[in-house]
């Protein structure tokens, strides 16, 4: 098992496992059409998981380096180094005595497939002491790709009497930390919006041949006043239909788009008047 050590602190890269070879004493007749694909799959899943061992970590220093006593809910920093062949995310969980003890942090960036050196802050909600820090790397799905337990010993207590001056390297790492995660919850954000219209215009596409459908429905369901009413869409609903094959035929590539804005509103009404003439049946029974 290979480790990696840096101002007292190590690193272990766990060995992951493959799949075993077949021995020579297990007498099994497999047809060869079978086997092939088999060990074609088996040489790939084993191929991705041996690649988790090119992620690298190590802890080059904490601030306030350990041992250290800090004020209620003050933030301890880390600075580590890595090196990955694919994007991870790095987290460290606060230990004591060898469970997970409650904190809070920052969160964590995506980090690039390179290498280079990563910020973290934690803090515990109350004052308590931790013996040892959980580092993680992780890909963008969460799995663990790399960790290891750190011993250390930091103390917070309820208050302290002075504040403490950060070491030089935080400032810097800090800002390239918040820069990633500001950067990130832009492109959440982008992505959110994105689903949200793909929703929509799938939604209001869809609408047009469910207009067609409950606009039939209800004039052969209802009788009267309501099924007067359900006629009402149909005049305007005619003409933006006859537009949209009239814009279809000169080529325009917005042929559609009154029929599909339009749509909607239709259908909403016609749920309407159903709605209404289903209470008034109701009513009068």
């Amino acid at each position: 098992m290979g480790q990696e050590c840096s101002a007292g602190y190590c690193f272990a890269r766990r060995p992951l496992p493959c799949f075993p070879r077949m021995g020579g004493a297990a007498r099994v007749t497999i047809r060869a059409r079978r086997l092939v694909p088999s060990l074609a799959a088996a040489a790939v899943l084993c191929s991705a998981i041996g690649a988790h061992a090119d992620v690298k970590l190590q802890l080059l220093a904490t601030d306030p380096q350990s041992p250290a006593t800090l004020g209620n809910r003050e933030q301890l920093s880390l600075r580590i180094s890595y090196s990955s062949d694919r994007p991870i995310r790095i987290r460290a969980l606060a230990l004591s005595e060898g469970k997970v003890a409650p904190d809070m942090s920052g969160g964590s960036p995506l980090y690039e497939a390179s290498q280079g050196e990563a910020f973290y802050w934690l803090a515990p909600f109350q004052p308590q002491n931790i013996d040892g820090l959980r580092i993680l790397a992780e890909d963008p799905r969460g799995h663990v790709l790399a960790e290891s337990v750190v011993p250390v010993h930091f103390t917070w207590i309820a208050e302290t009497d002075a504040a403490r001056v950060p070491a030089a390297w935080v400032s810097d790492l800090k800002s390239d930390y918040e820069r990633r995660i500001q950067a990130r919850a832009v492109i959440d954000r982008s992505m959110q919006d994105r689903w949200f219209l793909m929703v929509l215009g799938a939604i209001f596409i869809a609408s047009v041949p469910i207009y067609f459908v409950v606009q039939i429905v209800l004039l052969l369901t209802l009788r009267g006043g309501p099924r007067k009413a359900a006629a009402v869409p149909l005049v305007p609903m005619f003409a933006v239909v006859l537009y949209t094959a009239y814009a279809y035929h000169a080529g325009s590539n917005l042929f559609p788009i009154l029929l599909i804005f339009l749509s909607p509103l239709a259908v909403i009404y016609l749920v309407v008047v159903a709605a209404a003439s289903r209470r008034s049946k109701a009513v009068a029974r």
